[in-house]
C-alpha cells in the first residue's frame, strides 16, 4: 500500500522530450542513481508486470518455478532436521 502511494505520474516516468545524452560517464551514473530513486515504485510495478506477463505466457516457466521453490523448501526442512553439509 506504501508502495503504491509512491508512484510517480507515468506520463513523467515515459515522456522521451526528457531523455538527453550525457555529457561523461559521471554525470550517467547520477542520472541513473536519481532517476531509479525517484520512480522506484515505478520501475517496482514494471518489474512485477514483467514477471506476471513471463509467468502467464510461458507455463513451464511456471513450472520450473515450482520446482524450484519446492526444491528450496524441502532444503529448508532437511536444515532443520540436521545441520546442511554441501560437498562433504
Amino acid at each position: 500500500e506504501r508502495r503504491r502511494a509512491t508512484i510517480r505520474p507515468w506520463g513523467s516516468f515515459v515522456d522521451q522530450r526528457r531523455f538527453s545524452r550525457p555529457r561523461n560517464l559521471g554525470e550517467l551514473c547520477q542520472r541513473l542513481v536519481r532517476n531509479v530513486e525517484y520512480y522506484q515504485s515505478n520501475y517496482v510495478f514494471v518489474f512485477l508486470g514483467l514477471i506476471l506477463y513471463c509467468v502467464v505466457t510461458s507455463p513451464m516457466l511456471l513450472v520450473a518455478l515450482a520446482v524450484f521453490f519446492g526444491a528450496c523448501y524441502i532444503l529448508y526442512l532437511r536444515t532443520l532436521q540436521s545441520k546442511f553439509v554441501l560437498f562433504g
